[in-house]
């Protein structure tokens, strides 16, 4: 006789809410939200960024709070544990290099628990790592 078929299962289970409402998950999704280019996902088409289709070379003070703005409200949107979001965005140069990217700090508040969340790193876009 097969072991395994004595074992009741538990489908009923959920991830802990230790787990779920951690600072680590919340970080992960946050990437998801940042990198994942907005109309690529089948199941959602709004989901993610718009941030492949700026230059980020030559962005404006203007461009950055526009990028700010969109993704505090994909982040409203997309991460349902966070409240208060404020998302930092900064251009980086780093000169002769010709290399140009994004810093992207994401704070706000944990709902279920009211502790603070900051992203504890930043985040760096660089539109090259999306080819």
């Amino acid at each position: 006789m097969n072991k395994y078929l004595e074992i009741p299962l538990r489908l009923e289970r959920e991830e802990p809410d230790r787990l779920a409402d951690s600072g680590h998950a919340i970080l992960q999704n946050l990437i998801a939200i940042i990198y994942t280019p907005q109309e690529s996902c089948s199941f959602d088409f709004e989901f993610g960024a718009n941030l492949h289709k700026w230059e980020t070379g030559h962005t404006t003070s203007n461009q950055l709070g526009v990028i700010q703005r969109a993704l505090e409200y994909q982040i409203y949107r997309y991460e349902p544990r966070l409240e208060q979001v404020k998302v930092t965005v900064k251009p980086i140069d780093e000169g002769s290099e010709g290399e140009h990217g994004l810093s992207i700090t994401v704070q706000g508040t944990v709902k279920k628990t009211g502790k603070p969340f900051d992203s504890s790193k930043t985040l760096v876009y660089r539109p090259d790592w999306m080819h």
